[in-house]
């Protein structure tokens, strides 16, 4: 959702609105997007959750306001753009009712959404900057990783005034050779809803008798192989990525 301020808001919400831009329209193939060296021509073979079988050719964005109303500016893979790379991460804008309201989906920001209103968050996300994306992010808070669209995970991630939160961050936004830990909302060791998935560990925290903690982490040689960059040893001696807030070093 964009609000809009004064003159030259409206003006370029009437031109969004009119234009053939900051849009994205439903295809059965990736070869119907358009490729031009005019950028306001050029649209990218997306798809919500790497569906190959519900994709867009959407118009890239730098944020949220170079989209048309009823559109968000979203990090999404490339799934086949003709003459162009696939499998890398773009910023385009798509409709907000295939996923609205609050599905756990990061919007990307044309500039700092803590301090512009212009930008800001909804209630239930936070301001974070992305060094992947470049931009600044509206990524929604969670609780566990049930909390996430697929292809999401509940990660710790520092917001932009310095302090840490739970939010859902896509999983390619992280290097193949980076591992990630996942915040689940139950026993993932014992709780079907919850169980890891292979080559995870079931971690836990139980500071808090009431509330334990729960992750799934993968193994690691070193703080490199994580995403959190933090690898910890675990009781039983074993080295696991875990949360940036259980890091002793």
């Amino acid at each position: 959702m964009k609000v809009f301020w004064g003159i030259v808001a409206i003006g370029s919400a009437a031109m969004l609105i009119s234009g053939c831009t900051g849009g994205a329209r439903k295809v059965s193939s990736c070869n119907e997007c358009v490729q031009n060296a005019n950028r306001s021509a050029t649209e990218y073979c997306v798809s919500w959750d790497n569906n190959v079988n519900d994709l867009y050719c959407a118009n890239p964005c730098a944020g949220d306001l170079n989209c048309q109303l009823g559109y968000d500016c979203v990090p999404l893979l490339d799934q086949g753009t003709p003459n162009a790379t696939s499998g890398v991460l773009r910023k385009v804008c798509m409709p907000e009712d295939y996923y609205a309201p609050h599905t756990g989906m990061v919007r990307i920001m044309a500039g700092n959404c803590a301090t512009d209103r212009r930008y800001a968050c909804y209630s239930d996300e936070t301001c974070l900057y992305d060094s992947n994306a470049h931009a600044y992010l509206c990524a929604p808070l969670c609780a566990s990783n049930r909390d996430c669209r697929a292809n999401f995970s509940c990660m710790p991630r520092q917001d932009v005034h310095g302090t840490l939160n739970w939010v859902c961050m896509p999983d390619y936004y992280y290097p193949v050779n980076q591992k990630i830990v996942r915040r689940m909302g139950g026993d993932c060791e014992n709780n079907a809803n919850y169980l890891c998935s292979q080559g995870e560990t079931c971690l836990y925290d139980d500071s808090n008798k009431n509330d334990p903690a729960y992750f799934c982490a993968p193994p690691c040689a070193d703080d490199n192989d994580c995403a959190s960059h933090c690898c910890q040893k675990a009781e039983g001696g074993n080295f696991y990525c875990t949360p940036v807030t259980y890091c002793n070093h």
